[in-house]
């Protein structure tokens, strides 16, 4: 179940004991009470270390998933996306199997991150940001917006030759950038 508003998007569902828990992407989330507590179903947490683990802190109960997630977004609205000057300290933390980022790679991100198009996303969606989970720039802006599945371009046969289509869509300069912040932290 991929249940999504604007700003925080679902992550992770697992089984944690006898509860299910979505982990949202802004590192709150969220647990369904097998036996409904009074007011609903869902109780919400700030991140840390989870019920009884001495981190988390209870901030609501919801009925719904859905208005979970609307509550986490009153609780925690979206981070503004990065300054210019920013980027710079987000890629030192990048990494790909090899160590940090080159400059060529370096250069090709901050490209995308300032101004997505087609050919700048192309150039950039496949360099790998994280190894600890292993994420390509494609992946973590699929994680960070759950609600867009950003299918690669098509490819078509013409004759003995294939012909590559376009995106059908490129993530925006906020999704990108939160992206970038989601995989290096």
């Amino acid at each position: 179940m991929t249940t999504t508003t604007q700003a925080v998007t679902h992550v992770l569902k697992q089984q944690v004991g006898d509860r299910t828990r979505w982990i949202l992407s802004n590192g709150f989330f969220v647990d369904r009470v097998p036996r409904a507590a009074t007011g609903g179903r869902y109780e919400i947490f700030e991140p840390g270390a989870g019920p009884g683990g001495g981190g988390a802190e209870r901030r609501g109960i919801a009925r719904a998933i859905r208005d979970a997630i609307k509550l986490v977004n009153q609780l925690a609205p979206p981070v503004a996306p990065l300054a210019t000057q920013d980027i710079e300290f987000e890629l030192g933390l990048a990494r790909t199997v090899f160590g940090r980022l080159g400059e060529e790679v370096r250069g090709r991100l901050r490209a995308v991150a300032d101004n997505p198009t087609q050919d700048t996303w192309d150039a950039a969606h496949g360099i790998i940001i994280s190894t600890h989970p292993m994420l390509t720039l494609w992946q973590a802006v699929c994680k960070v917006n759950a609600a867009h599945t950003f299918t690669g371009p098509t490819h078509r046969q013409l004759g003995a030759r294939t012909v590559r289509g376009k995106w059908k869509a490129v993530p925006t300069q906020a999704e990108i950038v939160k992206a970038i912040r989601f995989a290096t932290h």
